[in-house]
């Protein structure tokens, strides 16, 4: 009963909620509508846009692996990557995981709305993606656009493509 009311204050027509325990699913229950329009209900299949509900999850599978000791919070990034992400506005300053997942890496925020691909998986890699906008020989580079000019742990700013490099790192 809980549920419902909160999805009446928030304004929320639909959503499904799983519990995961072990690997194993434990509960699952879905409420509301898919689409209001139709009416049509949420159902065990319906897909839901996750947007920045990984990113918490993310951090803990970040987390995860550096408790393995297979990644290092204050390891320069490029340690990790195939490809090469350097600020071009603060030259020989690393970036570490810990900047990703903190928000303070000096790489800004972007995202292109043309770029989604409703109901599956874009075409682009995620590679593909960071490398275009992170590197020099990237064709969306524009000279660095996409970094700030204040040297990583200096500025907090929300950053959903830092946030994507943090993830293909964890991938």
């Amino acid at each position: 009963a809980f549920i419902p009311v909160l999805m009446t204050e928030a304004a929320i027509p639909g959503l499904a909620i799983a519990r995961i325990k072990n690997g194993q699913t434990v509960f699952i229950q879905t409420y509301g509508k898919a689409n209001v329009e139709t009416g049509a209900p949420v159902t065990q299949d319906t897909l839901f846009n996750l947007a920045s509900i990984s990113k918490p999850i993310m951090g803990v599978v970040l987390l995860q692996l550096v408790d393995q000791g297979k990644l290092d919070l204050d390891q320069d990034i490029n340690h990790y990557l195939p490809f090469k992400v350097d600020n071009p506005h603060t030259p020989d300053e690393k970036i570490t995981l810990r900047h990703l997942a903190s928000h303070s890496s000096g790489i800004a925020d972007y995202y292109d709305s043309q770029s989604y691909t409703k109901n599956h998986d874009s075409p682009t890699s995620l590679a593909q993606h960071l490398k275009s906008l992170l590197t020099p020989e990237g064709r969306q580079y524009q000279q660095g656009a996409h970094f700030l000019q204040q040297p990583p742990a200096t500025k907090r700013q929300y950053s959903n493509l830092a946030a994507g490099l943090a993830g293909y790192l964890v991938e």
